[in-house]
Formats: structure tokens, C-alpha cells, sequence
């Protein structure tokens, strides 16, 4: 790759004109133009200045054989964006040293306006937080399930809008503060600062070199690389949780496409998706290239990213339009059948219903009485249930107790065909009920009250039970400690005794030594 190529391919690399360039070198722009052309060749002292501004290397730039790629992987290396951020710490250090106080209050201010207009663009995503959550419990598909998927969501979300704001806070400073106030020292260095032109390129290069090494010592070599193998760690961390969360949003795309297929079209679903996929598969990408030192596309990544934006944003209009026209009906779709089973039970003074204090399952068991006054020595166990989905066993156990053995099918062909169903017919339905079952009691008001009595003599056992077995557990520990504290004065005893011995032994020693 010629110099002319190179040095045309830097300049809008950085964004610069010829007539900014030629600026800053101090010469006309028509000389910048004639060096890209291949016309003509700068001067050495330019060339240096050239080095200093695009922030590469003589050899780079004037070896024909290193090509764009090189230069490319050469910018990636990790190890020189690790040298990038210390030297925008220096620059940033030096630049606020030198501004003076009208200057920081301008910096802070636009600072402060800026913060505010990311905090106002969080609005649209806590309004999409808020319709995920909703959406997720309107579709009944379980508490753990749903608030799982939420969470995930929320975390999606809320890293997109983390990495926007980060992102637009560094351009914004460095293109705002940094960049200008560089440029501005660099057109001083530059004129100040002038090269012989008899010097040799033999001895630029020897010169390079021997201040890169001196630069390069030893101690930041070692923090360079303990800081390029931490920042690689948590660069394969996130790269992972990129992974994870890509696999998923592709699924959740192709999901949403199936569904389409199936006929239930949700177009803002499908862009909302397919702008998620983008969005991380862009981090995914950026990841992958500073975790393997792979070249970058930055503005090809910067296209995407913004068509994300928009489509994110679209979709998400679209979507809430969409789901305003599906309905909630809080109760069972009407084609699954409901079955009754009754069963009989002679009706003792000590008959207990298990299911009237079953804590674990109350949630999914309705207990209700209805009194018969025809009913005096027996009652009746009306079970409802539905068939396709569960499955009741009612039997008499041991002392008079009456049991219901419940179990829950999950027949999940049958459920997914009912939900793609419903959702044709723009409906959901609480499909959590599937798993409640139905009982009623009838007899007479007197039998219910010896019912009632009963359990709640069971529950007081239960509780007594719990209590004393609670107190012997106390009482035990108390003797433990007792028998422990007994010990430790016996011990205590024996040092003192000790102790007495030795004082005797010694008060005889000094006797003696009197003596």
C-alpha cells in the first residue's frame, strides 16, 4: 500500500480535510493534495508531524509493504488500547491544568445538559420495562417462568441503555474537549518544533525506536500486560453473557416467526426482536474483535447501531399499538370441559377434612361449604376438576380423615396448540387456573361446625406438638449448657488450686532466699 493511499486513508480515518490537515502541518492545502496524488513526497520534519497526528509509526507509513489491514490489526492490539486509555488520562490530567476556571464551568455545564438529555432519553425504556412486565403477566404462564423472563429483560434492556449512555458521554468528550484541545497543542508542537532536513531516515528510525523503549520499561510492560490479562478476563465474561443472551434473542425471533407463520402475525414483536438480535450482535462483535485482537468496521457497526436504534424504537410503537387489541379473560377458555366427581362419607363426630388446613396447596385447592339440612349423617364431596389435566384420587384414610390426592398433567402439545388458539383470536386467559381444583363440602350447618371444630382442634395439636417438641429441644440445650457451665467451674477450681500451690511454692523461695 503506498504512502499517498495510507496517508489519504488515515486523514478521514480521523476525520480530518486536507485544508485541517494542512492546518495543522503548517503548509498550503494544495501540498496535502499533491502528497495524495502521489505528486509529490513530504519533507521529513512532515513526515514526523504526520507520525504524531495519525499516531503510527515511520515504518508504517512509509513501507509500501504494510498494508491497511496491518495497520488496522495494529490499532486493535490490545495492548495499545491499554496505552490508549492511560495516555487520554494523561491528556485529560494536562488539558484541566491548563483550562482556567470559565472554561471548567463550561465544561461542567455542558456536562450537566447532557447527562440530562440521556436521563430524559431513559424515558422510552422504562416505558418498554413497563409494558415487558405487564405483557409477561398478562400471559398467566407462572410466577417463577414470568418473573425470570422479566428479569432478563429488564437486564437487556437496561445494559442497552448503560452502553448508549457511556458511549455517547466518551464521544461527546472526546470529541468536544479532548480532540480539540490535542489539536490545538499538537499545532504548537509542531510549530515549534521543527526537524532538520539533512537528517538521515536510517537515524529517525533508530531515534523511534529508542524512545519507544524508553518509554516502554520495564514496570509498565508489567502493568500493561497484568491490566491486558484482567481486562481480557472480563472481556470473556461479558462475551459469554453475549452469547447467552444472543442464543436466546435469536430464539425468541424465530419463535415469533413460527408464530407469524402459525397466524398469529405481531409485527412489532418480530422488528422488536429482530432490532434486539442487532443491537447485541453488535457488542458481540465488538467483543469478539478487542477479545482477539480482530480488525473493526467501526462505521459500518455505527450504521447498524442506529438502524437498531430506529427500528427499536418503531417496533416498540407498533408493539404497544398492537397489544392494546388482544383481550384478558380471567377465567378458563370455554372448550375445556370442567368434570364433577361426588362421593359420600358417613358423617362421624371425629371426621377431618386435610384439605381445609393443607397450607402447601391451598393456592391450588378452593374449599368451600354448602349447607343441606336433609343431610344429617352423611355428606357429600363434590370434586370439579378438569380431566385433560389432572388427575383425583379422594379416599377415607386413617382416623376418619378425608384425603385428596391431587396431581397436575402437563400435557404441553395440548396447551401450546389452545394458546396459539387464543392468541388467533387476539385472547388470553389465565391458564394458571388449569392447575386449581374445586371442592365443595355439603351437609348440614351442624356437620360443618363439627367439621370446623375438628380441623381446628387438629391445627391446636399440631401446634401444641410443635411447641412442646420445641421445649424439650430447650430444655435439652439448657442442661447441655448447664452440664458445660459445671465443667468449666470444676476447671476453674482446679486452676485456682493452682495458682494457690504456686504462690505458696514461691512466697517458701523467698523465704528461703532471706534466710
Amino acid at each position: 500500500m503506498k504512502f499517498c493511499e495510507k496517508l489519504q486513508m488515515l486523514r478521514k480515518e480521523k476525520g480530518y480535510s486536507q485544508e485541517q490537515l494542512a492546518d495543522l502541518l503548517d503548509v498550503s492545502r494544495q501540498a496535502v493534495s499533491k502528497w495524495e496524488s502521489g505528486t509529490t513526497y513530504p519533507e521529513m520534519d512532515k513526515l514526523l508531524s504526520i507520525c504524531k497526528i495519525f499516531n503510527v509509526s515511520l515504518d508504517d507509513l512509509t513501507n509500501d509493504e504494510i498494508t491497511k489491514n496491518n495497520i488496522e490489526h495494529k490499532k486493535n492490539n490490545f495492548s495499545n488500547l491499554v496505552y490508549t486509555i492511560i495516555e487520554m488520562f494523561e491528556k485529560s490530567i494536562t488539558m484541566f491544568k491548563n483550562m482556567n476556571g470559565k472554561e471548567i464551568g463550561k465544561f461542567f455545564l455542558d456536562f450537566f445538559l447532557l447527562i440530562f438529555i440521556l436521563f430524559l432519553c431513559k424515558i422510552p425504556f422504562i416505558y418498554l420495562n413497563n409494558l415487558v412486565e405487564k405483557l409477561f403477566i398478562s400471559l398467566r404462564i407462572g410466577y417463577s417462568v414470568s418473573n425470570a423472563l422479566i428479569s432478563l429483560c429488564y437486564f437487556i434492556i437496561n445494559v442497552i441503555y448503560f452502553v448508549f449512555f457511556i458511549c455517547i458521554l466518551i464521544y461527546f468528550y472526546k470529541t468536544r474537549y479532548l480532540d480539540v484541545w490535542d489539536n490545538s497543542k499538537e499545532r504548537k508542537i509542531i510549530k515549534e518544533k521543527a526537524v532538520n532536513l539533512t537528517e538521515k531516515v536510517e537515524n529517525v528510525k533508530v531515534k523511534e525506536i529508542k524512545k519507544t523503549k524508553e518509554r516502554n520499561f520495564v514496570l509498565f510492560d508489567i502493568l500493561g500486560s497484568i491490566a491486558n490479562l484482567g481486562i481480557k478476563l472480563i472481556l470473556f465474561i461479558i462475551f459469554l453473557a453475549l452469547c447467552f443472551t444472543f442464543i436466546f434473542l435469536v430464539f425468541i425471533l424465530v419463535l415469533t416467526i413460527i408464530a407469524a407463520c402459525k397466524g398469529i402475525i405481531i409485527i412489532g414483536l418480530i422488528i422488536l426482536s429482530f432490532s434486539l438480535v442487532l443491537t447485541v450482535g453488535i457488542f458481540l462483535n465488538l467483543n469478539i474483535a478487542w477479545l482477539f485482537n480482530q480488525p473493526t468496521h467501526y462505521k459500518s457497526l455505527l450504521i447498524i447501531f442506529f438502524i437498531s436504534l430506529v427500528l427499536f424504537a418503531s417496533s416498540s410503537a407498533i408493539f404497544s399499538y398492537e397489544i392494546t387489541s388482544y383481550s384478558f379473560v380471567d377465567d378458563i377458555p370455554t372448550n375445556i370441559l370442567n368434570k364433577e366427581e361426588t362421593y359420600t362419607f358417613k358423617m362421624q363426630n371425629d371426621l377431618y377434612l386435610s384439605d381445609y388446613n393443607d397450607d402447601l396447596y391451598s393456592y391450588r385447592r378452593n374449599l368451600t361449604f354448602k349447607v343441606n339440612e336433609t343431610l344429617t349423617d352423611e355428606l357429600k364431596y363434590h370434586i370439579f376438576y378438569y380431566p385433560d389435566f389432572q388427575e383425583v384420587v379422594v379416599n377415607l384414610g386413617a382416623n376418619n380423615t378425608i384425603y385428596t390426592n391431587y396431581s397436575y398433567s402437563y400435557n404441553t402439545p395440548r396447551i401450546i396448540k389452545m394458546i396459539i388458539s387464543n392468541l388467533k383470536d387476539k385472547t388470553f386467559y389465565s391458564y394458571d387456573k388449569l392447575q386449581t381444583i374445586d371442592i365443595v363440602v355439603e351437609t348440614s350447618s351442624k356437620n360443618i361446625e363439627i367439621l370446623k371444630n375438628n380441623c381446628l382442634k387438629y391445627t391446636q395439636k399440631l401446634y401444641e406438638n410443635e411447641l412442646e417438641k420445641m421445649e424439650n429441644q430447650y430444655q435439652e440445650e439448657i442442661a447441655n449448657l448447664y452440664a458445660e457451665n459445671e465443667k468449666l467451674a470444676n476447671e476453674k477450681n482446679k486452676y485456682i488450686e493452682k495458682i494457690q500451690e504456686l504462690q505458696e511454692k514461691i512466697a517458701e523461695l523467698e523465704e528461703d532466699l532471706i534466710n
